[in-house]
């Protein structure tokens, strides 16, 4: 997680994971581990790809409400960008599409 440069969520799994680790990053309330682990994910830029979202929590974060395809083409051809996709329906999309490498 700490070679990452951007994570990349659909609405649903964004909304799982946030507030909830930047809300560990910053009171340290669990392990170790997960507090290292929160931490890491709070420093990452994330993308959030929803139609209905309203808005983002952080600064570091990003609502795509264009086609999955073209955006994830555009960030692929950014040097130096190590992606993590998260969820379900967009790695399963990008293998679709064959964009999952």
């Amino acid at each position: 997680m700490r070679d990452v440069d951007l994570l990349v969520f659909g609405r649903k799994t964004y909304q799982l994971m946030v507030p909830f680790w930047p809300d560990v990053a910053k009171n340290h309330s669990t392990t170790k581990a997960a507090n290292e682990f929160a931490q890491t994910f709070d420093s990452i830029n994330k993308i959030v790809f929803s139609q209905s979202l309203d808005r983002a929590e952080g600064q570091d974060t990003r609502i795509v409400r264009t086609k999955l395809q073209g955006e994830i083409l555009k960030l692929k051809h950014k040097q130096g960008n190590n992606i993590l996709i998260s969820g379900v329906p967009i790695p399963s999309k990008l293998i679709q599409l064959g964009l999952a490498s």
